[in-house]
C-alpha cells in the first residue's frame, strides 16, 4: 500500500504541515512552549498512523497511540486558542480537521478489533474502518496560508 495515498495519512500530514506553519507565526515567547508541543504531537500522530499502515501486526497498538497523541494535540490547540494565539476562525478550522482524523482513527480501531474477533464496533454499526486506508481521488487538501480549503 502506498502510505501517502491513504486518506487518514493525507489528512494527518496536511494538518501537521498546516500546524507547523501556524506555529511559526506564534509570538516568540510561546513557540518553545505551545508551538513545540503542538508540532511534536502532530508529528507523533502522523508517525503512529504511518506505522499502523506499514505494520498490520502492530496496528491496534499504534492506532491507540495515535488516538492518545491526537487527544494531547487537541488539548494543546485548545490551550493556544484559550490564550488567543489562534483566531476563532483558525481554531474552528483546525479543530474540525482534528475531529475528522479522530473519527477516522476511531473507525479504523473498531474495524481492527472486529477483525480480531473482539466484538461489535458500535451499537449502530457506524464505522470508517478500512475506508481510512483506501486512496481517495478527490481528497480535500488545504492551504496553509489562509486556512481555507482548496482542491489540488
Amino acid at each position: 500500500m502506498n502510505i501517502a495515498r491513504a486518506p487518514v495519512y493525507v489528512r494527518a500530514s496536511d494538518l501537521t504541515l498546516d500546524l507547523m506553519a501556524r506555529c511559526e507565526k506564534l509570538p516568540r515567547s510561546q513557540r518553545p512552549v505551545l508551538g513545540d508541543r503542538i508540532q511534536l504531537e502532530a508529528i507523533e500522530v502522523l508517525n503512529d498512523i504511518s506505522t499502523a499502515i506499514l505494520f498490520p501486526e502492530e496496528r491496534a497498538e499504534h492506532l491507540m497511540r495515535a488516538d492518545k497523541s491526537l487527544l494531547r494535540l487537541r488539548l494543546a490547540v485548545r490551550l493556544a486558542g484559550d490564550r488567543q494565539l489562534f483566531g476563532e476562525r483558525e481554531m474552528r478550522f483546525v479543530m474540525e480537521r482534528i475531529d475528522v482524523i479522530g473519527r477516522m482513527i476511531g473507525g479504523w480501531r473498531r474495524q481492527t478489533r472486529r477483525s480480531k474477533g473482539e466484538g461489535p464496533s458500535t451499537p449502530d454499526g457506524g464505522e470508517l474502518g478500512e475506508e481510512a486506508l483506501e486512496p481517495s481521488p478527490s481528497a480535500e487538501r488545504t492551504s496553509c496560508s489562509d486556512g481555507q480549503p482548496s482542491r489540488k
